[in-house]
C-alpha cells in the first residue's frame, strides 16, 4: 500500500479536528465548525512561521484559500465530510482519515 502524505494545511486540520473531538470513538459522530478549525489552523501556521519555516507556508495572505483547497482535497479521499450551510461549514473526520493520519504520523 502507497504511503499517505498530507500537506501541513491538511495534517493541521486533522490535528485541530482530533483536539475538538477528544474521545477517538466519536470521530464520525461529532461535527466542527470549520470556522473553529481554521482559528486552529491559523494559530499552528503563525506558531510555524514564527520558528523559522520558510516558503507558501509562511506567508498569511493565503492560508483562507489554502484551507478551503486542503479540505476539498480530503473531502474528495474520503477522509473528511463536509455540511455545507449558508455561512459556514461543519466538518467530520472519517475514520478511513483517522486511520491514514496515524499511519502517517507512525512513518515519520
Amino acid at each position: 500500500m502507497e504511503k499517505k502524505k498530507f500537506t501541513v494545511m491538511q495534517e493541521l486540520i486533522i490535528e485541530g479536528i482530533l483536539k475538538k473531538v477528544g474521545d477517538e470513538s466519536k470521530i464520525e459522530s461529532v461535527e466542527i465548525g470549520s470556522g473553529d478549525i481554521l482559528g486552529y489552523v491559523s494559530s499552528e501556521m503563525t506558531k510555524r512561521k514564527d520558528s523559522g519555516i520558510k516558503g507558501t507556508a509562511a506567508g498569511t495572505k493565503g492560508w483562507a484559500d489554502m484551507f478551503r483547497l486542503a479540505v476539498k482535497d480530503l473531502v474528495a479521499m474520503g477522509y473528511l465530510k463536509e455540511k455545507k450551510g449558508l455561512i459556514t461549514s461543519k466538518l467530520t473526520l472519517t475514520k478511513a482519515g483517522l486511520e491514514a493520519y496515524k499511519e502517517y504520523k507512525k512513518s515519520m
